[in-house]
């Protein structure tokens, strides 16, 4: 791990190459009131230069991805991890059919940089000239004669900011940040507890097991799983819920995490965090396990305990 980075982006900024996280552009005339009845929150308020945090799911309300959405005035962008890509595009692709909005796939038409730190918006605005931004807010910008996308972007705990850009070699340079390897961009990650899907979701994930109740708009009107979703916050609770732990030792993704002997839940990401000075997980455990201070043990006698999602 890059531990210079590491803490850079935790008391200052740093910067990540996401060159290849998942981009899918949605363009049409009636692009807004289709995605409006696809999605979980309320597309139809998001003004040119707004964004906001969604998600898809299935006709029985199961989570299919969960995604950063941004109105860039003439087509709609969302950003998401790679894995989420074929999985949007799939359950999108029949009911788009309808309408007159088209799902363009621009995963690899464009690089991509995130900014992460508390001093994100003074590192941008004095290193590149971008004036301070709103949660979520998106703008189309010109830097040394090239177009930039810069989207924020404050999933990670702290102030973020993506630049989509034909040219990351110049904006890396111009930037001087340190860079975050794989392993340290994954520690925050983690530390943050922003599922990553197919690792911390399953087939069977609901929407309202993970931090994502932001992505949901319960006023809205229907959409794709809103029955089940409206139903669960309304006259239920999920059965589980996505934890942190910190754990005495690290233990493979998948492994199950006992109360009293008893399996209740399961280990879905491990990563080695210098901020608690050792090892911190993610797991989806009954609900009534997920308060902090509650304390589990991993299958092979190591112990856990549930901490906030932020380390």
């Amino acid at each position: 791990m890059n531990l210079e980075a590491y803490w850079a982006a935790r008391k200052e900024a740093a910067v990540a190459d996401v060159s290849g996280w998942g981009k899918l552009l949605f363009k049409g005339p009636d692009r807004r009131k289709a995605l409006h009845g696809l999605f979980t929150n309320d597309i139809l308020r998001l003004q040119p230069g707004q964004g906001l945090l969604s998600c898809v799911l299935t006709p029985k309300g199961k989570l299919v991805a969960d995604f950063a959405l941004y109105d860039l005035w003439d087509e709609m962008l969302s950003v998401h991890l790679p894995q989420a890509t074929p999985r949007i595009v799939e359950a999108l692709r029949k009911p788009l059919m309808l309408s007159e909005t088209t799902i363009e796939d621009a995963s690899a038409k464009w690089a991509a940089l995130l900014v992460l730190g508390p001093q994100t918006p003074k590192i941008l605005e004095t290193r590149l000239g971008f004036a301070a931004m709103a949660p979520y807010a998106c703008a189309r910008a010109e830097w040394q004669g090239q177009a930039l996308i810069v989207l924020s972007y404050p999933r990670f705990g702290v102030n973020g900011a993506i630049v989509v850009t034909d040219h990351k070699e110049r904006l890396e340079t111009a930037l001087d940040l340190e860079t975050l390897d794989d392993e340290a961009l994954e520690t925050l990650r983690v530390e943050s507890g922003v599922p990553a899907l197919g690792f911390d979701t399953d087939e069977d994930t609901l929407p309202l097991e993970l931090p994502l109740e932001s992505a949901i708009d319960f006023d809205k009107g229907c959409y794709m799983g809103q029955e089940t979703t409206a139903r669960m916050k309304n006259f239920g609770h999920a059965n589980r819920a996505l934890v942190a732990l910190r754990l005495e030792r690290p233990s493979d993704p998948g492994t199950s995490i006992l109360l009293d002997d008893k399996p209740v839940g399961r280990l879905t990401s491990v990563a080695h965090s210098p901020a608690a000075n050792g090892f911190v997980g993610l797991a989806t455990v009954r609900k009534d396990l997920s308060a902090p201070g509650t304390r589990l043990r991993i299958e092979g006698a190591a112990s856990a305990e549930v901490i906030a999602i932020k380390v």
